[in-house]
């Protein structure tokens, strides 16, 4: 009895253990081949309405799974750095949260970004074995060999699909995505749309194509790690690079310049710890010429002359110029996750193009969300791992090693199955939109063949990188993870990629393997405490599920079945849907705004129904005072009332948060005209001439050769500014 009671606590630990694993295994899936939006969407439309509670579930399942595994084997392992990051990540991101002006996207934003680091520091705890980092790196590589089919199967098929319905019934694929016709929404769509490349299963070419390169360093490792010192095995070389082969075309297909030179950079970073000269000389050449690259692009940019770099660096340019500004006015604490797109409309270039949720550079987006000490916590968890990793060796995993797939690799790969094949399809039906179900090339190449690639492709390498008895890991797998990390931040200093959701998950999980292939040599296993464990994941699942994603998730459900209620022409239904939603989650803007938009979308609206339109407005500003849509309507519904002097103020409250928008202007001037204030409304239609000048400017040097003009404010209202200046000015008392 004394005997076996060790025996069975090792079995439910490592039973524990496995399910821990099969849970982030099974998320790992789904974020990679699931389109998940890298930003939680304040104004949620058909299509992405179930995108936050999707992600937060997801997040749900990484959090409880990384605990679990953390909690059972007390973080042994990991360096007391990395849990001063953790610490320090988190403090910015409370604090930031408390401060920001809509408070559940920024507690889901949190939520979303901090799930992926629990879960790498689970893996960096349980990866004792090199089966297990075999395992996960060949998931990586299949899922990438998925992407890239499906970034052909879009460049050979889907895209053309679009365009040609595009062509056909444009609105058809803007109203789905709140977009309205002939305004500048619709120009970016349609540019994107026709100038669409492969994307895989993610939002942007962009990220797929840093996708694709940690895919590309996971193989690499796994090769790196596969092979023995002294033995080499060409029909295993030949299965990886026939993978790695995959993996490139998917590369080729995203034409993702910007993950191609964040590779050759973080090559040359590496190359300076070279042992040979030559290859030391030429990183400091190549960096040498990076740097009066950056250098001169700046002081172009800083000397008022952007309009002579590249388009996409110019566009850039604007971002961050706006972004700074930001983050002087906001210093210490940021505007809180998820909150700096409505901090954005109100530093926006008057001329600027587009309006982002992003800055589209990781170090200016965590300064602008988190404050200094997000960005110093984030850093520490990440660049840690990395210097430790280029200055020592790693360890070797505890054996004895694995010759062939063992009945962990077989239950992984059962989960897999179950994830691809069963709750991939169910996903895929709640969180796709009709429309774009109908143009995805059938059931089988939208959920069969990716579950069967990356099954298939999963198992084939795992047996293959058994074949030899691995007595000690090499140094360049844990130095291809690392080039993996470092490219996914140089990437981030020009594109928001590093923070799509299947990016970030993935980039976390290698950052994981780093620390566990470099944890402290000849430190004890901590004893594992599995009941505690199990207790307190539970709890603080349970926790996280009742204050922060239940809410919600049931106010999206109930936004859900209104928009289901519109559609049959039952607005009695829909608007107690949507009343439900506003009580369901008393943090959360969007309710209450789709609530009133109902009313102000109606033809014709009784007293009553505009006094609950101003009251459900009214909430969403108390909820969410930065988003000059809220203002904006509350502005619309009192002028339907008659209440022209109180809309006049809450117009004016628009213009302040977002000044460089025409309609504003152009509404203002509207109602300046409504409580008879004249000489104000002469100016406000000068502005918004003016304004729609220096867009039409900025457009021709961004898109000399677009075919045909494109308006801001539109043909109709700039014709009737201009009219309504001409008889303002005729008038004798102004």
């Amino acid at each position: 009895m004394a005997e076996g009671r060790p025996t069975s606590k090792a079995f439910w630990v490592r039973l524990t253990e496995g399910l821990a694993l099969a849970i982030l295994i099974a998320i790992l899936c789904l974020r990679a081949t699931i389109t998940e939006s890298p930003q939680v969407r304040s104004s949620p439309t058909t299509i992405s309405i179930l995108d936050q509670p999707y992600a937060l579930i997801m997040s749900l399942g990484l959090i409880f799974g990384g605990l679990v595994l953390v909690l059972t084997y007390r973080g042994s392992g990991i360096r007391s750095w990395v849990w001063l990051g953790l610490g320090l990540w988190l403090v910015a991101g409370i604090t930031s949260c408390m401060v920001a002006s809509d408070k559940r996207a920024a507690i889901s934003c949190l939520i979303i970004q901090t799930a992926p680091i629990l879960m790498g520091l689970g893996i960096a705890c349980s990866v004792r074995r090199t089966e297990k980092v075999r395992f996960i790196l060949a998931l990586a590589a299949a899922l990438g060999v998925a992407n890239a089919l499906q970034s052909f199967n879009q460049v050979a098929y889907l895209n053309k699909a679009l365009i040609e319905q595009y062509r056909q019934d444009p609105n058809g694929l803007l109203v789905p995505l709140g977009i309205e016709p002939d305004t500048v929404e619709a120009f970016l769509f349609e540019h994107r749309l026709l100038t669409s490349v492969g994307s895989g299963f993610l939002t942007t070419r962009n990220s797929a194509g840093l996708f694709e390169l940690i895919c590309l360093c996971a193989i690499g490792s796994l090769w790196g790690l596969a092979r023995t010192r002294h033995a080499a095995d060409s029909r295993q070389d030949v299965v990886f690079a026939i993978c790695g082969l995959a993996i490139l075309a998917g590369l080729a297909l995203a034409r993702a310049k910007n993950a191609v030179a964040a590779l050759w950079l973080a090559g040359m970073l590496l190359g300076l710890k070279a042992k040979h000269r030559p290859v030391r000389i030429a990183s400091y050449l190549g960096l040498a010429c990076v740097s009066i690259l950056a250098i001169t692009a700046i002081a172009i940019g800083a000397l008022g002359r952007s309009y002579r770099l590249p388009q996409p660096l110019m566009v850039r340019w604007q971002y961050w110029t706006a972004t700074i500004q930001i983050i002087k006015d906001h210093p210490w604490f940021g505007v809180g996750p998820c909150n700096f797109a409505y901090q954005y409309c109100r530093y926006k270039l008057p001329e600027a193009i587009e309006t982002i949720s992003d800055p589209h550079n990781l170090v200016l987006s965590l300064l602008a969300q988190y404050g200094p000490i997000g960005l110093i916590g984030w850093a520490v968890m990440v660049l840690g791992p990395c210097a430790w990793a280029l200055r020592s060796r790693p360890i070797d995993l505890e054996s004895p090693p694995v010759r062939q797939p063992s009945t962990w690799t077989t239950s992984m790969l059962c989960m897999i199955a179950l994830a691809m094949f069963v709750i991939r399809p169910v996903l895929l039906g709640f969180l796709q939109d009709p429309i774009a179900a109908d143009q995805q090339g059938g059931l089988f190449v939208e959920t069969i063949l990716p579950g069967l690639l990356v099954v298939i492709f999963t198992a084939l390498m795992v047996l293959v990188a058994s074949r030899h008895v691995i007595d000690t890991v090499r140094l360049g797998t844990g130095l291809l993870l690392v080039l993996g990390l470092l490219a996914t931040i140089i990437n981030g200093l020009v594109d928001f990629a590093p923070f799509e959701p299947a990016n970030a998950t993935w980039f976390w999980a290698l950052a994981g393997c780093i620390l566990g292939l470099y944890r402290p040599k000849g430190q004890p296993q901590a004893p594992a405490r599995l009941l505690s464990a199990l207790g307190i994941a539970g709890m603080a699942s349970v926790v996280i599920w009742v204050f922060f994603i239940g809410p919600p998730t049931i106010a999206s459900m109930l936004v859900l079945r209104a928009y289901k209620a519109t559609q049959q022409a039952d607005r009695q239904t829909a608007a107690a849907c949507l009343d439900r939603a506003i009580d369901a989650d008393p943090l959360w803007p969007a309710a209450a705004s789709l609530r009133a938009s109902m009313v102000l979308q109606a033809e014709q609206a009784d007293e009553q129904e505009l006094q609950r339109a101003i009251s459900c407005l009214r909430i969403a500003i108390r909820r969410n005072p930065a988003d000059y849509r809220h203002h904006q309507r509350l502005a619309e519904a009192l002028a339907r009332l008659g209440d022209y002097a109180q809309a006049y103020k809450a117009m004016e409250q628009a213009v302040a948060l977002y000044p460089g928008s025409e309609r504003l202007w152009f509404q203002l001037g509207q109602l300046a005209e409504a409580v008879n204030m004249p000489k104000e409304a002469l100016a406000y239609y000068k502005k918004v001439v003016m304004l729609e000048q220096r867009f039409e400017q900025e457009f021709k040097t961004l898109y000399p050769h677009w075919p045909r003009p494109v308006s801001r404010l539109g043909q109709a209202r700039y014709k009737q500014a201009l009219q309504r200046i001409a008889s303002l000015s005729a008038r004798s008392d102004l």
